[in-house]
């Protein structure tokens, strides 16, 4: 045996607990989907249209279709055709996605609920990771410790944050009510002491994806933070409103576990929140996305009000068993294909 394959031996063999924790998760977070009432539906990997958002770089095949970034929209559609709840555990992939904390592909859970509110999907988030802590800890856990943090999952309500109290708490900047302006933005965070590069001066979006980079680190330390109340601009998935958009990001440990919203139920809307994100890619240089004409068919047919959420499922396993990595969760990482 060579000194590379003892190297991949004793790799292997500490990598062995995770993998196998991560069927155990699997099955908690299914058996608690199934015994309320959801449908476990699988999610097509190869689409015709991808999600435009700037931030999101979709892989795209030879034939021009993509492979998928999320299945929101084929869980909306069912949704349409007479679903009420639906879930799906499907491989993701998203081009350019690779560090400690990503990998280009990797699991997502997708679950959604018609005639609900966003309220009751954040109550699914908590009882779904609840009873995967329970099923791989024993009935007595009531934290998971990641990054030097001991979080407690269980027995305390999970706190729920909007992005200006965040902002506001944990790093003193004050914004608008309306979370518009990039002077404001940038004249609040100065006088917070807080110095926003030079090269991203110019850019709204580009700001506030600092700002908020900057605060993440501080949310869920004690117990997991649902953060609300987002910029509009930052998503297309949901109706902005007073330029505020419904939205509820899940952070445990200082880490992105969750991204829930309502459902947006406007085609016309949608169309143009998606010819938007592709005017933001045209402006940096970046491909258009094909856009899901099927889904903006769906909705134009009238989809129930409802509401639904990703989490990732390797950021999960991370969490609930230490690892300090996604790679060391992952059976092959992007560089074992």
């Amino acid at each position: 045996m060579t000194p590379q394959h003892v190297g991949d031996r004793f790799r292997w063999h500490g990598r062995a607990l995770f993998l196998l924790a991560r069927p155990v998760i699997l099955r908690a977070i299914r058996e608690f989907l199934d015994g309320n009432g959801f449908l476990e539906v699988a999610s097509p990997i190869v689409v015709k249209g991808a999600c435009p958002d700037v931030h999101l770089d979709s892989m795209t095949l030879s034939s021009g279709e993509v492979l998928i970034t999320s299945s929101e929209y084929q869980l909306k559609r069912l949704i349409v055709g007479g679903f009420e709840r639906v879930y799906s555990m499907a491989q993701n992939f998203r081009q350019g996605d690779l560090g400690d904390r990503h990998n280009p592909e990797f699991t997502m859970l997708e679950w959604a609920r018609a005639w609900d509110s966003l309220d009751s999907i954040e109550h699914d988030a908590e009882r779904l990771v609840s009873n995967a802590l329970l099923a791989l800890h024993g009935p007595e856990a009531t934290c998971c410790s990641w990054n030097g943090h001991c979080v407690r999952l269980r027995g305390e309500p999970w706190e729920r944050l909007t992005v200006r109290e965040a902002l506001k708490r944990y790093l003193g900047i004050e914004v608008p009510a309306d979370l518009h302006g990039l002077a404001q933005v940038a004249r609040a965070a100065q006088e917070a002491g807080i110095a926003i590069p030079g090269g991203l001066a110019h850019e709204e979006p580009t700001v506030w994806s600092w700002v908020l980079d900057q605060v993440t680190p501080h949310l869920g330390l004690r117990v997991p933070t649902f953060l609300r109340e987002w910029p509009a601009f930052m998503t297309s998935s949901t109706a902005p409103g007073g330029g505020v958009a419904v939205r509820s990001e899940l952070i445990v440990a200082g880490l992105e576990l969750a991204d829930g919203f309502p459902f947006l139920r406007d085609a016309a809307l949608q169309r143009q929140l998606f010819d938007r994100e592709n005017d933001a890619r045209r402006c940096q240089g970046k491909p258009e996305a094909p856009v899901d004409e099927a889904y903006l068919r769906a909705l134009e047919e009238g989809i129930a009000p409802g509401a639904g959420m990703a989490l990732g499922i390797d950021r999960l396993v991370m969490l609930l068993t230490g690892a300090k990595t996604l790679r060391d969760v992952l059976p092959f990482g992007w560089d074992e294909r």
